[in-house]
């Protein structure tokens, strides 16, 4: 069918505007003019083609600071473990939980044994953060800076 092929006459450039060039049209032709897109409009991608910042992934498990804080130190291993399984499972984001790990109330008031299990636990999972996240983590976060075991760094 030519008429299917053919562009509608009017449809960019001729002076009548993108509706009118579809009514003109029969049937399923008519959903095969393309229109310039307008000045203003950025389509589904948003602009420069951050599709993803507009997303809303979410996420079944839920990674807030203020409910961390609320638990008890030694219930703080146990989150933390959970945390990074699920991390590791895709159901938490990645970069929710390192913002939860570098806060320096995260360890604040915690044992030195149970700083060194969250040390230990974290370095189970560092993999599943960028590199430069990963070097924050385990040299210059509060936690490494509080409860790095020297004597794991040090040679004997």
């Amino acid at each position: 069918q030519v008429l299917a092929r053919r562009p509608a006459r009017g449809a960019r450039g001729h002076g009548l505007a993108c509706g009118a060039a579809r009514r003109r049209l029969p049937g399923p032709a008519a959903h095969q003019v393309t229109c310039p897109r307008r000045a203003g409009s950025r389509g589904p991608r948003g602009a420069m083609g951050k599709a993803k910042r507009n997303v809303d992934t979410s996420y079944s498990y839920v990674v807030e600071l203020k409910s961390v804080l609320q638990m008890k130190p030694e219930a703080r291993v146990k989150w933390l473990d959970k945390a990074l399984r699920a991390v590791a499972d895709g159901e938490a984001n990645v970069k929710q939980v390192f913002d939860v790990m570098t806060s320096r109330k995260l360890v604040a008031g915690v044992h030195p044994k149970v700083g060194q299990r969250m040390m230990r636990v974290l370095k189970d999972h560092l993999y599943l953060f960028s590199e430069k996240q990963q070097r924050y983590l385990s040299e210059e976060s509060p936690l490494a800076t509080e409860f790095t075991n020297r004597s794991d760094d040090e040679p004997a």
